[in-house]
C-alpha cells in the first residue's frame, strides 16, 4: 500500500508499507545505518522484521525510490500505565524486538527504529518517515508519540559532561546532534533520560526519552486528564541594578526547572515588583 510520493533530486520516493518481501534489504539497510552497533548483534534479524508486519502492518514504513529502499520505521503501540514517563529498556519495551508487547489498544505510538541509507540522507527520507508516524498517530486516535533516541554523538564528549548537560546543550543548539538535533526540528521534546537503554557505543548506552503529543487526539472515555509537572518558585524579592539583572534571575529558576523537564513554572504573584528598585 503506497501512502505518497515525493520528489527528490534523483527522482520521485514514495512512502508505502513495509512487505515480507522488503525484510532481506532492511537487514542490510539496518547494519549500514549502524555497523557500531551490529558488531553487537544489536540490529534486526528476519524473524523480528516478519513479526513487525505481522503485528502491526500499519506501523511499518519504508522509503523507496527506483525499486531500491532509501529508508524505514519501525513501530507499535503501548500503553505505559499510570506514570507516563516510566523507565524502561529498548528490550523491554518492544519483547526483545519481537514487538509482542504491541497493544492494539494502547494509547502510544512507540518509535522503535528509523534508519536511512547514510548516502541518501539530506533528501527528505528521515522528515516524510517521521510525518509517516504523525499521520498514523493521528488516524489512529493515538495520544502521543514516544520513543527512546539515540545521543549519537555523546561518545565523544563523554569525558567532558554528563549525558544530561549533552542533551541539554544540544536542546539550547550549543552542540549539534546527528540525532538528537533532527528530532528536536520534527517537534518532539526530550522529557528524561533512559540509562542502560540499549547497547549502544556512540551513545553510551544512553537514550533520550522524547515525546510527540497528538493535537488532535480526543479522548475515548470523556476523559484529558493527564499528569503535569508543575515548578512552583519560592522567589526572594530583592534589588535589582537593571532588567538585564532581573532577567538573569527569572531565566536561573527556569534553566532549573527545565533541567527537572517542568512542564509549567510558577513565579509569585508580584515578582516584577522588584524592577521598581531601579535607579
Amino acid at each position: 500500500m503506497d501512502l505518497w510520493t515525493y520528489d527528490t533530486p534523483d527522482g520521485p520516493a514514495t512512502l508505502r508499507l513495509a512487505r515480507v518481501e522488503d525484510v532481506p534489504a532492511l537487514i542490510q539497510l539496518n547494519k549500514k545505518c549502524f555497523p557500531t552497533m551490529a558488531e553487537h548483534n544489536v540490529v534486526w534479524n528476519k524473524g523480528q522484521l516478519l513479526n513487525h508486519i505481522r503485528l502491526f502492518p500499519e506501523g511499518q514504513i519504508v522509503v523507496e525510490r527506483g525499486g531500491v529502499v532509501l529508508g524505514a520505521c519501525a513501530s507499535l503501540i503501548v500503553r505505559l500505565g499510570t506514570d507516563d514517563y516510566r523507565p524502561h529498556t529498548y528490550s523491554g519495551i518492544t519483547d526483545g524486538g519481537y514487538f509482542h508487547s504491541h497493544d492494539p489498544e494502547g494509547d502510544t505510538l512507540y518509535g522503535a527504529d528509523v534508519y536511512v541509507d547514510p548516502d541518501a540522507r539530506g533528501l527528505g527520507a528521515g522528515h516524510h518517515l517521521y510525518e509517516a508516524r504523525r499521520r498514523l498517530c493521528k488516524a489512529r486516535n493515538l495520544r502521543r508519540i514516544v520513543a527512546g533516541g539515540r545521543i549519537h554523538g555523546y561518545a565523544e564528549r563523554a569525558a567532558e559532561m554528563t549525558p544530561a548537560q549533552y542533551v541539554r546543550a544540544v536542546e539550547m543548539g550549543d552542540i549539534k546532534d546527528l540525532v538528537l538535533s533532527f528530532q528536536l526540528r520534527e517537534g518532539f521534546i526530550v522529557r528524561g533520560l533512559l540509562r542502560n537503554y540499549i547497547t549502544d557505543p556512540n551513545s553510551k548506552n544512553h537514550a533520550t526519552f522524547i515525546e510527540w503529543t497528538n493535537p488532535d487526539y480526543e479522548p475515548q472515555d470523556g476523559s484529558a486528564q493527564r499528569k503535569v509537572r508543575v515548578a512552583a518558585v519560592q522567589y526572594q524579592v530583592r534589588k535589582v541594578a537593571s532588567f538585564e539583572e532581573f532577567a538573569a534571575q527569572i531565566a536561573y529558576f527556569v534553566e532549573t526547572a527545565a533541567e527537572y523537564r517542568a512542564d509549567f513554572v510558577v513565579f509569585p504573584e508580584f515578582t516584577s515588583m522588584q524592577l521598581l528598585s531601579m535607579d
